[in-house]
């Protein structure tokens, strides 16, 4: 991969951290500090991982581990999405997800870019090692 599509990874993860850190940052403090830790943590790694993946000469390790986190963020994901917490800003407490189905597929709509870039590159890596 080169490095503006490499780049181009590294800031749609950029770009998913800030648009989800304000939206943990509205959760109720458990989930914050759980799950919200979680996900964000994730995402920093995975922001490592492909940043590594630019300079290091050997690749292909370290673009499967970013894959895996990727997988991971998948699952961390949908584990909010089926989150529910009672509403203490109500009269009567109503059940509240953590996130809806809208920002959910939105956050797998921009988690499936980041994918197919990590997977075109990893695809580009191996390419490469067979000519070699």
């Amino acid at each position: 991969m080169n490095e503006i599509n490499s780049n181009t990874a590294c800031q749609r993860v950029e770009e998913m951290i800030d648009y989800i850190n304000p939206i943990i940052a509205r959760w109720p403090t458990f989930y914050r500090k759980t799950l919200g830790e979680r996900i964000l943590s994730t995402l920093y790694d995975l922001s490592h991982l492909l940043v590594a993946a630019q300079i290091k000469p050997h690749k292909k390790a370290t673009l499967t581990e970013a894959d895996i986190l990727k997988h991971d963020l998948e699952k961390l994901f949908l584990h909010a999405l089926h989150t529910e917490y009672d509403s203490a800003k109500q009269s009567t407490p109503a059940k509240k997800k953590l996130i809806d189905a809208k920002r959910y597929g939105y956050w797998g709509e921009r988690l499936a870019e980041i994918g197919k870039m990590i997977g075109a590159w990893i695809k580009i890596v191996k390419e490469r090692e067979t000519k070699e």
